[in-house]
Order: C-alpha cells, then sequence, then structure tokens
C-alpha cells in the first residue's frame, strides 16, 4: 500500500514524532511504501529521509489543511494516516478528501465522552482506529465502530532495565536520593504539574528523613502555553530538589531514545497523574525499563498501568475539546506515593509489567496491526469497495 503519513516529523522528540520514526520504518520491512507530511517538524522542501520522502508544511497553517491534498496528489498516495487530534484539522476539506482517498484516523481520545469538534471529523473517517480500549469504547459511545484498536509502539531493545547507579552517575544525580521523574509536554494545563508538585512538597514534609527529588525533562518556559517552571517549582517549595533537562535538549534536538531510556532507569519512579491521556508513551517506556508509575484511574491510563497505581480522581472539568478530563484525588495521590516509597521495587512485577509492554507495545506487534489495516483497506480498494484516488475525477 502507497499511503501518506500525516503526524509529526520522524527527528521530533515528541510522542507522535517516535511513532512516526519507529513505525514507518517497520512498514517498510513489511512491504509497504509510505510518505511523510510533517505538519510539525519540516517547512521550506522536501526531503528524503529514512529511505522516504518526507514533505513539509507551509507557513499559513500550522496544521497542514492548505497543503493536504497538495501532498496527497504529489505523493501518489492511495491513502492517508493521520496521527493526531481530528479536531484542528479543517472539516470542510477533509469532508471532500475522505471521499477521494481513504482515511485511517488514529485518534487520541484523552477524555471521558468525545465532543463535537471530534466526532463532527469522526462521521467522515473512513477507517477510525483507536489507541487503547478506552478510545475504541468512547467511539462506540457515539456509534462509531473503530476499524481496529493499536497501542503505540516502544523500543524494548532501548527502553530496558539498565544499572541505575551507573545511570545516575552519568546524570549527576545523588545515589541516595528518593528520584521522582515527570516526563510530560508543558502546553496547557492536562499534564496537572502544580497538583503533582504540590502532592510531592506535601509528602516531603511528612517524609523529613527522605531525600526527595524531581528529575523534570519537559521545555521549562510558558513558551508552548505552559508554566514558567523556575517559578512555578518555588512557588511549590521545590526550589533546590529538582533536576532537569537541558532546554536545549528537551525542545530544540531532543535526546537520543538510548538517553531517555538511562533517564528512566535513573528514577526511582514516574510520575504522570495528567487528566486525561489518548495513550501516555512515557508510562510504557517507564515500564519497560523496570520503573514504576503513577498514574491516574481515568482515559488510557489505567489499561497500561501495569507496574504502580492510578490514582483516582476527585474532580472533573470539560477540556477545550469538549471533552470530560479529571483532577486527581490529593489524598490518594499522597498515600499511592507512600505505597510506592514501601513497596517498591518488586522483581516479579517488574519483570510482568516489562513483559506486558513487549507483547503489547513492541515495534513488531503495533507493526503488524497497521499492516492489517493496511492490507484490509487495499483489498476494499481492489473489491471496489473504496474508490481509489485515481479512478475519481476531480
Amino acid at each position: 500500500m502507497r499511503f501518506l503519513w500525516m503526524s509529526n516529523a520522524p527527528w521530533a522528540g515528541t510522542g507522535y514524532g517516535v511513532q512516526t520514526k519507529l513505525l514507518l520504518k517497520a512498514l517498510q520491512g513489511l512491504g509497504h511504501e509510505p510518505s511523510c507530511f510533517a505538519f510539525y517538524g519540516l517547512e521550506g522542501g522536501k526531503i528524503e529521509y529514512d529511505g522516504y520522502d518526507v514533505y513539509p508544511n507551509s507557513n499559513f497553517n500550522a496544521w497542514g489543511n492548505d497543503v493536504i491534498e497538495a501532498h496527497l496528489q504529489n505523493s501518489h498516495s492511495n491513502a492517508v494516516i493521520t496521527l493526531m487530534d481530528v479536531f484542528v484539522l479543517d472539516s470542510n476539506i477533509w469532508r471532500r478528501l475522505a471521499q477521494r482517498w481513504p482515511w485511517a484516523a488514529w485518534v487520541p481520545v484523552d477524555s471521558h465522552g468525545i465532543g463535537f469538534p471530534n466526532l463532527e471529523r469522526l462521521e467522515f473517517v473512513t477507517h477510525p482506529v483507536a489507541m487503547s480500549q478506552h478510545g475504541a469504547q468512547q467511539m462506540l459511545n457515539h456509534g462509531i465502530v473503530p476499524a481496529a484498536v493499536i497501542p503505540h509502539a516502544v523500543d524494548t531493545e532501548v527502553f530496558k532495565p539498565l544499572d541505575k547507579w551507573e545511570c545516575r552517575e552519568e546524570l549527576g544525580i545523588e545515589k541516595d536520593a528518593w528520584l521522582v521523574g515527570m516526563v510530560m509536554a508543558n502546553k496547557g494545563d492536562r499534564k496537572q504539574y502544580p497538583q503533582q508538585f504540590e502532592a510531592l512538597k506535601v509528602w516531603s514534609d511528612k517524609n523529613p528523613d527522605v531525600d526527595l527529588r524531581v528529575y523534570l525533562h519537559t521545555e521549562p518556559t510558558h513558551q508552548m502555553g505552559g508554566w514558567d517552571m523556575k517559578e512555578l517549582i518555588q512557588m511549590m517549595g521545590l526550589k533546590g530538589r529538582v533536576y532537569a533537562s537541558n532546554q536545549y535538549f528537551s525542545s530544540v534536538t531532543p535526546l537520543e531514545q538510548a538517553t531517555m531510556a538511562k533517564i528512566y532507569n535513573a528514577m526511582d519512579v514516574l510520575m504522570n497523574v495528567s487528566a486525561g491521556e489518548g495513550f501516555g508513551v512515557p508510562i510504557i517506556e517507564a515500564q519497560a525499563c523496570g520503573i514504576p508509575v503513577i498514574t491516574q484511574n481515568v482515559s488510557a491510563m489505567p489499561e497500561i498501568t501495569k507496574y504502580g497505581y492510578a490514582v483516582e480522581p476527585r474532580s472533573k472539568g470539560l477540556s477545550s475539546h469538549y471533552g470530560w478530563q479529571f483532577g486527581s484525588d490529593p489524598e490518594d495521590l499522597l498515600y499511592r506515593l507512600d505505597c510506592t516509597y514501601r513497596m517498591f521495587p518488586d522483581a516479579a512485577q517488574r519483570a510482568s509489567a516489562r513483559s506486558w509492554v513487549a507483547e503489547n507495545c513492541s515495534i513488531g506487534m503495533v507493526a503488524a496491526q497497521w499492516h492489517g489495516v493496511l492490507t484490509y483497506m487495499q483489498e476494499q480498494m481492489e473489491q471496489g469497495e473504496l474508490v481509489p484516488p485515481e479512478k475519481v475525477a476531480s
């Protein structure tokens, strides 16, 4: 199948960029012919990367609505796959495109309920693909039948248990610290940084004998619509306790995956108690490294929390895309920090969680599922159930 994959550039350090890099190479190996439209990560000209063409965005529309049709035509694609929020796509343009190019939308559903901006686009997606059982159920609740449920991928040959003390020495982290890691975007309020920092400060005050430290891998400024981390950390009483990746390596030139694996391995726990996740790649990356996680018992998170705890929600609020997201219960979050400190590491749970990641989220497993979707789309076109774009009059 010749298809155009629309998402972040494969060299981007975002979760979507990582999926692009891992899966397009794997799908090439299964006989497919991908091209990539990097609406984030490339401007100014088309390039070849990893054996396929990568098309740029224009300077006129952040989400590529103005150039998607030209890219589909010039790449001679028979179908399009989007890995992104669909509510940012122009419904007038994509309704027309979906009549010519079969469209598989790998959709993040990070809320309970699907708001009208997403539902409007999903009505004309020919092959909606969920990232989680939660996402699939939300689709079904609205009468949308997913073509497949495909989790995100992690390179389990890179993300694996390493020697914690060697990793800490390389990163300059005290050997005796109890290190809580946070690998999350700093954009908007969904990641709930203030609530998590506040919980860490309260827990630290209750456990003064523990040298609590935080490792932060994110954009540290408010430039993406998030928090000024230096100010927030000081306000929350954590000044002097926080390590952070250099901004250059978190936001400009992303760290290599092998370096990220060392960061996870230096942690005692990954904390990702966000208001909602479409999937949550750092959660499975950490567990692939044998590191426990603290998440929240909403959206996709409980499905992928295999070594650690999912905190119960206490409040809910409407997100900008009109789905419900959740604030965590502060008391349960403190309790789960206690449990994590006192009960982990656990060798059996650690091995079981890594096995689950390998069996469900390895590159080969995820690529095989996408191979099935693409093969099915190709068969539909050959049988006349979907009309190939070259046979449709403009």
